[in-house]
């Protein structure tokens, strides 16, 4: 996927600059999957939200979010036009969602846990049984 290939293309760039061995960026990498499918998210303890600007969606996302992932999942949002405030408006835990760009280091985003990356078609957007 162009997504994974993204990230270790990241990670072999830390690497090459000493920021974190070639291990770290091997290991770091075995931790990321990278999917369509949101029953992906059921055992990971970061997922990184990555879906075109729209509220209506990322809302819907993140309700599917409350659902679907472990209660102590981070889930920070890859947004520049909304705050985590109006993304996390209904959602069981807003505190967990947080602005935050995807061009920073993986290493500084819980370099332990298991990520999921969400690059999905919005299909579930219309999903009015969200959260139910």
């Amino acid at each position: 996927m162009a997504a994974k290939s993204r990230v270790a293309g990241i990670l072999r760039g830390l690497a090459r600059n000493g920021i974190i061995s070639e291990s770290e960026a091997e290991s770091s990498l075995d931790r990321v999957d990278v999917s369509a499918d949101l029953e992906a998210v059921s055992g990971s303890t970061f997922v990184f939200e990555s879906i075109p600007e729209n509220l209506e969606w990322k809302r819907a996302l993140f309700k599917h979010l409350d659902r679907l992932a472990p209660p102590e999942t981070v889930r920070p949002t890859n947004t520049s036009s909304f705050s985590p405030a109006a993304i996390g408006e209904g959602v069981a835990h807003p505190e967990r969602s947080a602005d935050h760009p995807f061009s920073t280091t993986l290493r500084s985003c819980c370099p332990w846990s298991r990520w999921s990356r969400l690059r999905s078609r919005p299909k579930w957007a219309t999903d009015h049984t969200a959260g139910s």
